[in-house]
């Protein structure tokens, strides 16, 4: 029998993982001999005791923490509208690695679904051209986050993009983002209201393209009831702070409609740190 621990690992992991193949699932079959080993390496005899299920595993986080999930103005303690934006470039260099650009942007008013690419999209290309301010920062290490806000990752390659799937129980096409619980990812419950963007900016060569994004609401909350981080804390326990990690999820290939040859995941994480400074 499996320990307790043991347990409690494969439901955090693997409690979302389908239980029939959807085409979009075949996306993830080049992978899936890989983390097979990295879960044989983690749990020896876990695979022989439950019947090896795992033929591909799906992105769909564990309960609680799907950052498409709705909550501004749906729930009593979610109604702060952000006007503000952090901001990761991503395009890669000569060498072939990623490269993180960060930005902040200010907007000083609500910014929302209606306004948001058109923001993202002025950001990176003045950056770009030298119109606007340079990155605030790179990589993703050191991150913190203490502001009511939009997080947003913008994807610029002619070969690299974020995967896409489709969510069957939700009826909605997500990009692949999870929570990383086995680096310590605090449980979800700042994280919702993300939406998909084909946002136009100029690049880097001073060519006009369309690169895809998600962006989503860091709504800056302690816990399931929505108590604002910080709030009630005494004064020698402020800053309150949680952790997250993220996984995104990247493949290979112009065509969105073909099968992937490569996968790879980058991960972001940062601390949130409360109470919220600035507007709103």
């Amino acid at each position: 029998m499996l320990s307790d621990q043991d347990n409690q690992y494969l439901e955090a992991r693997l409690s979302e993982t389908l239980s029939v193949r959807s085409p979009e699932a075949r996306l993830f079959d080049n992978f899936a001999p890989l983390l097979r080993e990295k879960l044989k390496a983690k749990l020896p005899n876990a695979l022989e005791q439950i019947g090896d299920p795992i033929t591909f595993v799906t992105v769909s986080p564990p309960t609680n923490s799907n950052v498409y999930d709705k909550r501004l103005s749906l729930s009593a303690n979610y109604k702060k509208v952000p006007q503000s934006i952090y901001l990761y470039y991503v395009t890669f260099g000569d060498d072939g690695l990623p490269v993180i650009e960060h930005h902040f942007h200010d907007h000083n008013a609500d910014i929302n679904e209606q306004n948001i690419t058109s923001i993202i999209s002025k950001v990176i290309t003045d950056s770009n051209t030298g119109a606007g301010p340079a990155p605030t920062g790179g990589d993703f290490f050191g991150i913190e986050w203490s502001r009511v806000s939009y997080l947003a990752f913008v994807v610029d390659s002619d070969h690299w993009r974020m995967w896409k799937y489709f969510n069957e129980q939700e009826n909605r096409e997500e990009i692949g983002l999870n929570f990383n619980f086995t680096q310590a990812s605090t449980a979800n419950h700042s994280f919702y209201d993300a939406v998909n963007l084909s946002v136009p900016i100029t690049n880097k060569k001073g060519v006009a393209v369309t690169r895809d994004a998600i962006a989503f609401i860091n709504h800056l909350k302690a816990d399931s009831m929505g108590r604002e981080l910080g709030a009630g804390k005494p004064q020698d326990q402020l800053p309150e702070k949680q952790f997250f990690a993220f996984d995104l999820y990247m493949v290979v290939g112009k065509d969105p409609t073909k099968v992937p040859s490569s996968m790879f995941i980058i991960d972001p994480g940062g601390e949130n740190m409360g109470p919220p400074t600035g507007a709103p």
